[in-house]
Protein backbone atom coordinates (compact mmCIF):
# COMPACT_ATOMS: atom_id res chain seq x y z
CA UNK A 1 0.00 0.00 0.00
CA UNK A 2 1.33 3.44 -0.93
CA UNK A 3 -0.20 5.43 1.91
CA UNK A 4 1.30 3.56 4.85
CA UNK A 5 -1.66 1.25 5.41
CA UNK A 6 -0.80 -2.36 6.22
CA UNK A 7 -0.88 -4.63 3.21
CA UNK A 8 -3.46 -7.43 3.24
CA UNK A 9 -2.14 -10.98 3.52
CA UNK A 10 -1.19 -12.66 0.24
CA UNK A 11 -4.11 -14.44 -1.40
CA UNK A 12 -2.06 -17.60 -1.68
CA UNK A 13 -1.72 -17.64 2.12
CA UNK A 14 -5.49 -17.87 2.50
CA UNK A 15 -6.00 -21.11 0.60
CA UNK A 16 -3.97 -23.81 -1.09
CA UNK A 17 -6.30 -23.45 -4.09
CA UNK A 18 -5.06 -19.92 -4.79
CA UNK A 19 -2.14 -19.44 -7.18
CA UNK A 20 -0.26 -16.14 -6.93
CA UNK A 21 2.17 -14.85 -9.56
CA UNK A 22 4.64 -12.02 -9.00
CA UNK A 23 7.42 -10.21 -10.81
CA UNK A 24 10.60 -8.38 -9.89
CA UNK A 25 9.97 -5.91 -12.69
CA UNK A 26 7.53 -3.71 -10.78
CA UNK A 27 9.30 -3.76 -7.43
CA UNK A 28 12.92 -3.52 -8.59
CA UNK A 29 13.48 -2.86 -12.29
CA UNK A 30 11.66 -3.58 -15.52
CA UNK A 31 14.79 -5.05 -17.07
CA UNK A 32 14.75 -7.96 -14.62
CA UNK A 33 12.60 -10.48 -16.45
CA UNK A 34 12.22 -12.60 -13.35
CA UNK A 35 8.96 -13.72 -11.81
CA UNK A 36 7.76 -16.22 -9.28
CA UNK A 37 4.76 -18.36 -8.50
CA UNK A 38 3.29 -19.21 -5.11
CA UNK A 39 1.25 -22.40 -5.19
CA UNK A 40 1.13 -25.91 -3.84
CA UNK A 41 4.01 -28.24 -4.68
CA UNK A 42 2.11 -30.21 -7.32
CA UNK A 43 1.10 -27.05 -9.22
CA UNK A 44 4.61 -25.58 -9.00
CA UNK A 45 6.11 -28.78 -10.38
CA UNK A 46 3.64 -28.85 -13.28
CA UNK A 47 4.31 -25.19 -14.15
CA UNK A 48 8.07 -25.69 -13.92
CA UNK A 49 7.93 -28.69 -16.24
CA UNK A 50 5.76 -26.80 -18.73
CA UNK A 51 8.10 -23.80 -18.71
CA UNK A 52 11.15 -25.98 -19.22
CA UNK A 53 9.51 -27.62 -22.23
CA UNK A 54 8.20 -24.39 -23.76
CA UNK A 55 11.09 -21.94 -23.37
CA UNK A 56 14.81 -21.53 -22.91
CA UNK A 57 16.30 -21.27 -19.43
CA UNK A 58 15.97 -17.95 -17.63
CA UNK A 59 19.21 -15.99 -17.39
CA UNK A 60 21.24 -17.22 -14.42
CA UNK A 61 22.78 -13.77 -13.98
CA UNK A 62 19.35 -12.13 -13.75
CA UNK A 63 18.28 -14.72 -11.19
CA UNK A 64 21.37 -14.08 -9.04
CA UNK A 65 20.89 -10.29 -9.22
CA UNK A 66 17.21 -10.59 -8.31
CA UNK A 67 17.95 -12.91 -5.38
CA UNK A 68 20.58 -10.51 -4.02
CA UNK A 69 18.31 -7.49 -4.40
CA UNK A 70 15.38 -9.22 -2.70
CA UNK A 71 17.65 -10.26 0.17
CA UNK A 72 18.84 -6.66 0.59
CA UNK A 73 15.34 -5.16 0.82
CA UNK A 74 14.41 -4.05 4.32
CA UNK A 75 11.62 -2.04 5.97
CA UNK A 76 13.44 1.29 5.51
CA UNK A 77 13.96 0.72 1.80
CA UNK A 78 10.35 -0.34 1.32
CA UNK A 79 9.08 2.72 3.19
CA UNK A 80 11.26 5.04 1.11
CA UNK A 81 10.22 3.32 -2.11
CA UNK A 82 6.53 3.53 -1.29
CA UNK A 83 6.93 7.18 -0.30
CA UNK A 84 8.62 8.02 -3.59
CA UNK A 85 5.95 6.22 -5.63
CA UNK A 86 3.15 7.87 -3.64
CA UNK A 87 4.73 11.26 -4.23
CA UNK A 88 4.82 10.67 -7.98
CA UNK A 89 1.22 9.44 -7.93
CA UNK A 90 0.07 12.57 -6.08
CA UNK A 91 2.06 14.81 -8.43
CA UNK A 92 0.39 13.24 -11.45
CA UNK A 93 -3.02 13.66 -9.82
CA UNK A 94 -2.31 17.37 -9.31
CA UNK A 95 -1.14 17.77 -12.90
CA UNK A 96 -4.23 16.06 -14.31
CA UNK A 97 -6.54 18.18 -12.15
CA UNK A 98 -4.83 21.36 -13.36
CA UNK A 99 -4.46 20.56 -17.07
CA UNK A 100 -7.22 18.02 -17.81
CA UNK A 101 -10.08 18.80 -15.41
CA UNK A 102 -12.66 17.01 -17.59
CA UNK A 103 -10.96 13.69 -16.90
CA UNK A 104 -12.22 11.66 -13.94
CA UNK A 105 -9.30 10.17 -12.04
CA UNK A 106 -9.50 7.09 -9.84
CA UNK A 107 -6.86 7.52 -7.10
CA UNK A 108 -5.11 4.20 -6.53
CA UNK A 109 -4.10 3.06 -3.05
CA UNK A 110 -1.43 0.74 -4.44
CA UNK A 111 0.30 -0.20 -7.65
CA UNK A 112 2.24 1.80 -10.20
CA UNK A 113 -0.51 3.12 -12.45
CA UNK A 114 -3.96 4.71 -12.32
CA UNK A 115 -7.13 4.40 -14.36
CA UNK A 116 -8.55 7.61 -15.77
CA UNK A 117 -12.05 7.93 -17.20
CA UNK A 118 -12.38 10.14 -20.28
CA UNK A 119 -15.64 11.86 -21.25
CA UNK A 120 -15.89 9.80 -24.46
CA UNK A 121 -17.45 6.45 -25.32
CA UNK A 122 -14.12 4.91 -26.32
CA UNK A 123 -10.55 5.91 -25.51
CA UNK A 124 -9.01 3.89 -28.34
CA UNK A 125 -8.94 6.75 -30.83
CA UNK A 126 -7.46 9.11 -28.26
CA UNK A 127 -4.69 6.61 -27.48
CA UNK A 128 -3.60 6.92 -31.12
CA UNK A 129 -3.68 10.72 -30.92
CA UNK A 130 -1.63 10.63 -27.70
CA UNK A 131 0.95 8.39 -29.39
CA UNK A 132 1.32 10.95 -32.19
CA UNK A 133 2.03 13.53 -29.47
CA UNK A 134 4.74 11.34 -27.95
CA UNK A 135 2.89 9.63 -25.07
CA UNK A 136 2.05 5.93 -25.02
CA UNK A 137 -1.04 5.07 -22.99
CA UNK A 138 -3.12 1.91 -22.70
CA UNK A 139 -6.84 2.24 -23.45
CA UNK A 140 -9.26 0.26 -21.33
CA UNK A 141 -10.11 -2.01 -24.24
CA UNK A 142 -6.71 -3.70 -23.87
CA UNK A 143 -7.64 -4.92 -20.38
CA UNK A 144 -11.41 -5.40 -20.60
CA UNK A 145 -13.22 -7.82 -22.88
CA UNK A 146 -16.82 -6.98 -21.99
CA UNK A 147 -16.72 -3.37 -23.22
CA UNK A 148 -17.50 -1.75 -19.86
CA UNK A 149 -14.20 0.15 -19.53
CA UNK A 150 -13.55 1.37 -23.05
CA UNK A 151 -13.70 5.01 -21.94
CA UNK A 152 -10.73 4.53 -19.58
CA UNK A 153 -6.98 4.89 -20.08
CA UNK A 154 -4.19 3.65 -17.83
CA UNK A 155 -1.42 6.06 -16.86
CA UNK A 156 1.82 5.03 -15.17
CA UNK A 157 3.25 7.30 -12.46
CA UNK A 158 6.67 5.70 -11.98
CA UNK A 159 8.63 8.35 -13.88
CA UNK A 160 10.43 11.37 -12.45
CA UNK A 161 8.46 14.57 -11.84
CA UNK A 162 9.85 16.27 -14.94
CA UNK A 163 8.82 13.37 -17.16
CA UNK A 164 5.32 13.32 -15.67
CA UNK A 165 4.99 17.05 -16.29
CA UNK A 166 6.06 16.67 -19.92
CA UNK A 167 3.70 13.73 -20.38
CA UNK A 168 0.69 15.67 -19.06
CA UNK A 169 1.63 18.67 -21.20
CA UNK A 170 1.60 16.46 -24.27
CA UNK A 171 -1.58 14.67 -23.19
CA UNK A 172 -3.31 18.04 -22.81
CA UNK A 173 -2.24 19.00 -26.34
CA UNK A 174 -3.40 15.62 -27.64
CA UNK A 175 -6.73 15.97 -25.86
CA UNK A 176 -7.29 19.42 -27.36
CA UNK A 177 -6.60 18.05 -30.84
CA UNK A 178 -8.83 15.03 -30.22
CA UNK A 179 -11.78 17.07 -28.96
CA UNK A 180 -11.46 19.41 -31.94
CA UNK A 181 -11.61 16.41 -34.25
CA UNK A 182 -14.69 15.10 -32.44
CA UNK A 183 -16.40 18.49 -32.66
CA UNK A 184 -15.66 18.76 -36.38
CA UNK A 185 -17.29 15.41 -37.08
CA UNK A 186 -16.24 12.92 -39.76
CA UNK A 187 -14.18 14.51 -42.48
CA UNK A 188 -15.58 14.57 -45.96
CA UNK A 189 -13.83 12.01 -48.08
CA UNK A 190 -11.74 13.53 -50.79
CA UNK A 191 -11.95 12.17 -54.27
CA UNK A 192 -8.55 10.95 -55.46
CA UNK A 193 -7.24 12.61 -58.63
CA UNK A 194 -7.55 10.49 -61.76
CA UNK A 195 -4.47 8.50 -62.62
CA UNK A 196 -2.45 9.14 -65.74
CA UNK A 197 -3.11 7.07 -68.74
CA UNK A 198 -0.11 5.27 -70.22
Amino acid sequence: MLDGEPAPPPLAALSTRVIAVGSASKLLWGGLRIGWIRADEQTRAAVTDEKAAASLATSALDQVITAQLLAAIGPDWLAAHRGAVAGRRDHLLELLAAHLPAWRVHRPAAGLSMWVELPVESADAFAHVAARHGVTIAPGSTACLDGRHHQFVRLSFTEQFETLELAVERLAAAWEAHTQNLAAGPATARRAPPGRRP
